[in-house]
C-alpha cells in the first residue's frame, strides 16, 4: 500500500495567487518554495484552496509549478454555484464556511496520487491538517504561514 503522505503550506492568498499587493519579487521565492518541497518530496499532485473563478487578472503559482514539474495541479475550492449546491454560505473565508470547505477539499484531493502538496490559507492550517489526518493521510506541515523573507536593506549587504 502506498503512504498517503500529504504536505501542507499555509500562506496568504495574496502571495499565493499573484496579487499586485503582494510584497516586491515574492513570487519567485514562493514558487521556488512550492518547486523545492514538490521536487524533494516526490510530489506527483499539488492541490491548492483555489478556485478557477478567482483568478480574474491573475495566476495561480501553484498551478505554474505543477506545470513546469510534468504533475498533477487540483483546485480545491468550491465556486459559488458549486458552494449554492452544497449549501456552504456564500460569504468571504468566514471561519462558518472553513469545515464545509475543507471537507469538499478533502473530496477532491480523493482519488489522486500521493504524495500530495497542499497549499492553502494559514487559518486552515490546523484544521485541515486534523481533517487529514483522520483520514489517514500521513500529515507533514510544512509552513505554518510562509512569508517572504525580509530583503536585506543595501546598506546591510556585503559585497
Amino acid at each position: 500500500m502506498t503512504e498517503m503522505n500529504l504536505f501542507l503550506i499555509g500562506t496568504s492568498h495574496t502571495l499565493q495567487m499573484g496579487l499586485l499587493d503582494a510584497p516586491k519579487d515574492c513570487y519567485g521565492e514562493f514558487k521556488g518554495m512550492v518547486r523545492q518541497v514538490a521536487q524533494n518530496n516526490a510530489v506527483k499532485t499539488i492541490g491548492e484552496e483555489m478556485g478557477e473563478e478567482l483568478l480574474v487578472n491573475t495566476i495561480s503559482l501553484c498551478k505554474e509549478v505543477a506545470k513546469e514539474l510534468g504533475i498533477t495541479h487540483i483546485f480545491c475550492d468550491p465556486s459559488k454555484a458549486e458552494r449554492e449546491a452544497l449549501n456552504i454560505p456564500e460569504i468571504d473565508d468566514c471561519p462558518i464556511t472553513w469545515s464545509p470547505r475543507e471537507n469538499e477539499w478533502l473530496n477532491r484531493l480523493n482519488g489522486a496520487r500521493f504524495p500530495i502538496l497542499f497549499v492553502c490559507g494559514a487559518n486552515h492550517v490546523d484544521s485541515f491538517s486534523k481533517k487529514c489526518d483522520d483520514k489517514g493521510f500521513a500529515v507533514t506541515v510544512i509552513e505554518r504561514d510562509w512569508e517572504p523573507l525580509q530583503l536585506t536593506p543595501l546598506e546591510y549587504r556585503l559585497i
